[in-house]
């Protein structure tokens, strides 16, 4: 008795711990995600109203003789719009991202939720028979890196349906071979959507490279313009025109 309870505990624990440990890693990656979207958001608000207003006839004037002119102002627009397009794609490519995992980590809960059940069942229904102890892995811990959990649920069951005799005796406990064949399905269905996170993970790495390079170039060009304005104007109201924040 005091052994199937012990079952029972640890399958809702690993269970609690599982779920615990999803969201913990998901709420991290959304953090620092969002922490860089605003960064990189106020980058380009930034640099758009500094381009914009040092186009203006008021601020024109007086840094075209440091080889500012009305075209060049706009080359540079034109890439802040494309780091604005980058930025957006790259934003679209984590979100699939996000929604992918989402997805791929429900269904391993749902997985291993049904696996912990059958464990703790046949834990008990094997009691003291060492080789099928040994063969459907029920000594030690649960494995949680998915590599390792996989090969775990996976031999489990795929040493239950090869045994005519094990299907037999789980069938005494109401653990059907539909339901083995189910969880083998699932396993299949789950390794596809690995596959298909890997994919829009990649996806969403290769879009930020691409806005990372994209940003890196122009907000150099952003950089450069506000140093020459810091020595060059003396108005406050042209140094605030161009988002510079000016101390009274």
């Amino acid at each position: 008795m005091n052994e199937w309870l012990l079952n029972i505990t640890n399958f809702k624990l690993n269970a609690i711990f599982m779920k615990n440990e999803v969201n913990s890693n998901e709420m991290r990656s959304k953090k620092t995600s969002q922490s860089v979207y605003a960064s990189v958001d106020e980058k380009i608000y930034l640099m758009k109203l500094a381009f914009t207003n040092a186009s203006t006839e008021i601020i024109l004037p007086k840094l075209e003789p440091i080889g500012y002119t009305k075209e060049k102002l706009d080359v540079y627009l034109q890439k802040v719009a494309e780091l604005e397009n980058l930025s957006q794609k790259q934003k679209k490519e984590y979100a699939d991202k996000y929604a992918e995992t989402e997805r791929m980590n429900n269904r391993k809960m749902e997985i291993n939720e049904i696996y912990m059940r059958h464990l703790a069942l046949c834990r008990i229904l094997f009691k003291g028979n060492t080789q099928v102890s040994k063969l459907l892995e029920f000594s030690g811990e649960r494995k949680f890196a998915y590599g390792a959990w996989y090969q775990q649920v996976n031999n489990f069951y795929a040493q239950i349906l090869s045994s005519d005799e094990l299907k037999q005796k789980v069938a005494s406990i109401n653990i059907k071979e539909e339901d083995l064949q189910g969880q083998i399905d699932a396993l299949e269905e789950l390794s596809l959507l690995k596959k298909s996170q890997k994919i829009e993970m990649s996806e969403a790495q290769k879009a930020t490279k691409n806005r990372d390079i994209a940003l890196d170039e122009i907000y150099s060009n952003y950089l450069e313009l506000i140093a020459y304005a810091k020595i060059i104007f003396q108005d406050s109201q042209d140094l605030e025109a161009l988002g510079i924040v000016v101390k009274r």
